[in-house]
């Protein structure tokens, strides 16, 4: 399903029902290498991007002239223009060039298994991978090998496999020897002529089309290929920056800096870093391949970063670091942009003790193109709605349905649905899936559990997916993750539901305790009493401190579900035969 081109809305809230039009908009038709070379124009000399482990950065000049020297390589080794190029690998200067040397690339998580990985690019026919040959831990050599047994002895010009039918080639970074069958990247800067790199400016690339495809996060099962328009990509930056100075200037072109701790792979980081970043010709920060809090404080502080772009795990991690009391951070640090889970009040206020922030909290998705609510930045009363996720963006429709698909009252929960420049243009070789994502109006269906207040901020209650029914009674695990993230021994908590042959289901709680922090089930349960009805306290609680994650630092609740099984084996008994 393709975005609308062309609207423009009303801004306000319909009076008594849930429906939401943010402010009037007309967006760009442009593509990402038209965001990037307006930035190029207004300011060549700012740095767009630094990868400190790496020793490295890029002005907007250099990310302009290294890609388009990339993009005649990929010509040079015989991709089309169209071509789907899939990129594999952790934060590194190589994958932040190749997603502005390709129009169309495909984002895969770094810590993808074998399986997934012949999974993720079988579904969208990808032409090429590029990766790192190894870094640390992580064998991509090894792992395409497994699928690719004979891969030394292959044209690297043409590879044929099996497992990987679309596959033509593959082009490793960071390898230093000749690898049969594999383009390094060295190479692969030397082989565009001028005759390619005049076909690469030649190139007329539909803004409407995919400039990147994401596949969702997995949480809840096998990941979906989306399909995000340069269009939808690029207007959302543009209404990121549209709401970062709504109440104040908090970008100053040239000099504001995002400490970005997300993966490159991620619509987060591409959106709320990369793409939002180019529009208000920002700096980029990538401390260190994958998340540590450590290198983060350090890179703030080196860089006096302005803001941080990260989940609220990560920003957990950030300020209960040792090393934070030791390092000047506050300088210039004005904002925490959070969002990927929700976000608890108590670590609201940890993050303005600790590193002197604020925070602002994003709600989007990955069928969003990123962001489409968020809380207010710089406005004085902003942490009244932190219980929220705040206004709408720019350009975004939006209304809450009930299971029937009429729109509810105010203050009614029902399912989020959003419609505008922003939404994706389906799921890739995946016409039912798409399908059934939309309402017969043309809204996208966001799962998420929402509630509009009178004031126009927007509540989301939980996930329609993570919504437990106990004996008849819908239970919101956020509700009670909520709760129990106000014991002060808390760090975090997550809740979700188990078999249960009377009720359906109960409710689970692992919780996450505070360093030397030290309390039992029953304190949680008279915790709960204090504020929970009955039906809502956990029947089975377990103290944790690892848990399952994505690479954005997302609890995979569904394999919680699977561990709960094991350290509760009472719970067998209540599966249903």
């Amino acid at each position: 399903m393709i975005a609308n081109k062309s609207f423009r809305l009303r801004h306000g809230v319909k009076r008594c029902l849930s429906v939401i039009n943010g402010p009037a908009f007309t967006p760009k038709e442009w593509t990402t290498d038209q965001l990037l070379m307006r930035a190029v124009e207004k300011m060549p000399d700012c740095k767009q991007a630094i990868f400190d482990l790496f020793a490295t950065e890029f002005t907007y000049q250099e990310t302009h002239e290294v890609a388009e020297k990339f993009a005649a390589g990929l010509l040079a080794a015989g991709l089309k223009p169209g071509d789907k190029v899939a990129v594999w690998g952790p934060n590194q200067p190589e994958w932040y060039i190749m997603k502005w040397a390709t129009a169309k690339v495909v984002s895969l998580n770094p810590l993808y298994t074998v399986p997934e990985l012949e999974y993720a690019m079988n579904k969208v026919g990808a032409k090429a991978l590029v990766c790192p040959k190894e870094l640390g831990p992580l064998n991509y050599h090894a792992a395409l090998t497994s699928l690719i047994p004979d891969l030394d002895s292959q044209d690297k010009f043409n590879i044929k496999s099996s497992a990987l039918p679309d596959l033509k080639t593959v082009i490793y970074y960071t390898c230093y020897e000749e690898v049969g069958g594999v383009i390094r990247w060295d190479e692969l800067e030397e082989m565009g002529s001028d005759k390619n790199v005049t076909e690469v400016r030649s190139i007329k690339v539909d803004p409407y089309s995919n400039s990147n495809i994401q596949f969702t996060s997995g949480t809840t099962g096998r990941p979906k290929a989306a399909g995000l328009s340069h269009y939808g990509l690029v207007n959302n930056a543009i209404s990121v920056s549209a709401n970062a100075n709504k109440y104040a200037n908090l970008t100053v072109p040239g000099e504001s800096k995002i400490l970005n701790c997300l993966p490159l792979y991620h619509v987060f980081s591409y959106l709320g870093g990369s793409m939002w970043g180019a529009h208000s010709f920002q700096t980029n920060v990538y401390p260190t391949p994958g998340f540590n809090a450590d290198a983060a404080l350090n890179s703030i502080a080196e860089h006096k970063c302005t803001s941080i772009l990260g989940t609220p795990t990560m920003m957990v991690d950030i300020v209960n670091s040792p090393i934070v009391k030791d390092l000047d951070i506050r300088i210039g640090l004005q904002w925490a942009v959070l969002g990927g889970s929700p976000v608890s009040k108590v670590l609201v206020k940890r993050a303005k003790e600790t590193i002197g922030c604020d925070v602002t909290i994003v709600y989007g998705m990955t069928e969003n193109s990123g962001g489409t609510f968020q809380t207010p930045m710089g406005k004085p009363d902003a942490t009244d709605v932190l219980e929220t996720v705040g206004e709408a963006y720019q350009g975004v429709q939006a209304k809450i349905l009930d299971k029937d698909g009429n729109t509810v009252p105010k203050g009614t929960i029902g399912e989020l649905c959003t419609k505008g420049y922003f939404v994706f243009n389906g799921y890739i070789n995946d016409e039912e899936k798409t399908k059934e994502s939309f309402t017969e109006d043309g809204f996208f269906k966001t799962g998420d559990l929402a509630m509009l207040r009178e004031d126009g901020m927007i509540k989301i209650t939980g996930r329609e997916k993570d919504l437990i029914i106990r004996g008849g009674e819908n239970i919101q695990p956020t509700e009670i993750e909520d709760f129990i993230n106000e014991m002060p021994e808390v760090k975090a908590t997550y809740v979700f539901g188990v078999p249960s042959k009377r009720l359906d289901e109960e409710v689970a709680a692992y919780i996450d305790l505070n360093e030397n922090a030290s309390i039992t089930e029953d304190d949680v349960i008279a915790h709960c009493k204090n504020g929970l009805a009955r039906f809502k306290h956990p029947k089975y609680i377990k103290f944790e401190d690892t848990f399952p994650l994505t690479t954005t630092g997302k609890v995979q609740k569904f394999l919680l579900q699977k561990q709960a099984m094991e350290d509760f084996p009472s719970l067998k008994d209540e599966i249903e035969e």
